[in-house]
């Protein structure tokens, strides 16, 4: 279950990472930027209750 954590926290980090890119890019407004990327960290921050919640893993 630990690689089902790593996974999950990586993918949120890439898609940080693409919502930044996107956002400089122009593809997406840099209001919808950040409102993604709130959402994003508060899943980054949380990760661990999220995970135990919905899989029954936890780090």
């Amino acid at each position: 279950m630990k690689m089902l954590y790593e996974y999950i926290l990586m993918n949120l980090w890439l898609a940080a990472v693409s919502i930044v890119l996107f956002a400089y890019d122009g593809t997406i407004s840099a209001f919808e930027g950040t409102i993604l990327l709130f959402l994003d960290f508060i899943c980054i921050v949380h990760i661990s209750k999220i995970t135990s919640y919905l899989f029954g893993a936890s780090e």
